[in-house]
């Protein structure tokens, strides 16, 4: 889940924490180890919907797909998205959705606070930022709120069923749609295509299209 605050002002030299400007390299985020290679087109299209005005965005899929790696690759170059700070909230490791206070200010400003979601709500107050809040998905009716009232507006989500086909069901069956859309990894990697997800989808009555990742051919290597 990926938020972008908007409405910078100067917070002053008096401002928790000592973050650098430089949108490079910046905020919260650590600069990955590794290069970001195959996804830039993924990149560009997350970064089309924050310049459209979008300020909530939600990154699904199967666990191992890039979901983290691409939200840092966004975080790590916002010269054209505007923002001035970028924080990576780590919520993998909470056994308590009562945590997800204390897990957003020491990911935004560090320190102590004997109410920790009002002290990072008067940090971010004002901020050109983008916050990354990663593996929410078992405290997301806490982080839903908590993160509603640190980016000032309204989130809202739910868990879909772990069993791809009764996700769709349940997501059809909660709204008006045109189509399904279903994005895979390539064939003889994917597990949705190994359940013949594709064909069972369309029993259901709308158009589907299915859009499959490339495979990737295998490295060269030379020797002399």
């Amino acid at each position: 889940m990926i938020a972008g605050m908007g409405g910078a002002q100067d917070r002053g030299a008096d401002a928790l924490g000592d973050h650098r400007e430089n949108t490079q390299a910046i905020g919260g985020l650590a600069r990955p180890m590794t290069a970001f290679v195959g996804r830039e087109r993924e990149r560009d299209e997350l970064r089309s919907l924050f310049l459209e005005g979008k300020r909530l965005v939600t990154l699904v899929g199967m666990g191992g797909i890039g979901k983290t790696r691409l939200a840092l690759e966004l975080g790590s170059n916002t010269t054209d998205l505007g923002w001035t700070s970028a924080y990576l909230v780590e919520l993998a490791s909470l056994t308590n959705s009562d945590l997800v206070d204390g897990a957003l200010l020491e990911a935004v400003a560090g320190g102590p606070s004997r109410a920790p979601l009002q002290a990072a709500v008067e940090y971010l107050r004002g901020a050109t930022a983008l916050l990354v809040l990663d593996c929410c998905e078992h405290v997301l009716d806490a982080a839903l709120p908590k993160l509603s009232e640190a980016a000032g507006m309204e989130g809202t989500g739910s868990l879909g069923d772990s069993e791809p086909l009764m996700a769709i069901h349940d997501a059809v069956n909660l709204g008006d749609y045109d189509e399904i859309i279903i994005s895979t990894l390539p064939l003889g990697i994917s597990r949705w295509l190994k359940l013949d997800l594709i064909s069972k989808a369309r029993a259901i009555g709308l158009p589907v299209t299915h859009v499959q990742a490339p495979t990737r051919a295998p490295a060269a290597v030379s020797g002399t």
